[in-house]
């Protein structure tokens, strides 16, 4: 049995892969059994973990991973340009990236490349540890801008709220931005609302 979590919302690509996967891997005689779930308990028996990132999120620290076996992670992208001065955070050092707009015969070529990469290695094992690890975060500060920031404060209005100059919110606004090799205000935005949903910055708002 082939434990595979496709953790994506999208019910119509998550059809699409599923379809996708079982015509690959049955072929080579296995059995994928699906989940959604991500958390530590699913990753431990997962052999392969499919996850959504939008920009930014590719940089992340995301603990529950830390516990996943040896096996293929894939980061569903909707960008091309995923370089970064940055490593990776080194519990998915070895994420394979795939644009999720590219074409069904290179997302399975991408898949079955990787896969067969990983049957190959010789005694495959995983020993990750979060020393030195270049994974990124926000600083206190920084979420006290982005919640100002979310709030559609502009930067001197968030300068005034914080008792801050201009100069230095703009300068937390640089420093996010190339944190988490954002582009543009909008990804920004959309980066720092998903960060608040996920309760990374929402605590901060008002404070």
């Amino acid at each position: 049995m082939l434990q595979i979590i496709i953790n994506d919302d999208d019910a119509m690509f998550y059809a699409g892969m599923t379809h996708l996967l079982n015509d690959l891997f049955r072929r080579g005689g296995k059995t994928p059994c699906y989940s959604r779930e991500l958390n530590k308990f699913t990753v431990a028996k997962a052999d392969i973990i499919i996850q959504p990132l939008r920009p930014g999120e590719a940089f992340l620290c995301y603990p529950e991973l830390y516990y996943r076996k040896p096996g293929l992670i894939i980061g569903l992208v909707e960008y091309d340009d995923i370089t970064d001065p940055y490593p990776l955070p080194l519990c998915v050092n070895d994420r394979v990236f795939i644009n999720r707009k590219a074409k069904t015969a290179v997302i399975r070529q991408t898949i079955k490349n990787a896969w067969d990469r990983l049957q190959a290695s010789a005694n495959p094992s995983r020993h990750p540890h979060c020393y030195g690890c270049k994974h990124r975060t926000l600083t206190s500060q920084q979420k006290r801008v982005a919640a100002a920031f979310i709030n559609g404060e502009s930067v001197g209005s968030t300068a005034t709220k914080l008792a801050l100059n201009s100069k230095s919110v703009f300068a937390h606004k640089h420093s996010l931005m190339r944190k988490f090799h954002l582009k543009n205000d909008h990804q920004l935005v959309m980066f720092l609302t998903i960060q608040q949903v996920k309760q990374q910055i929402v605590r901060h708002v008002g404070e």
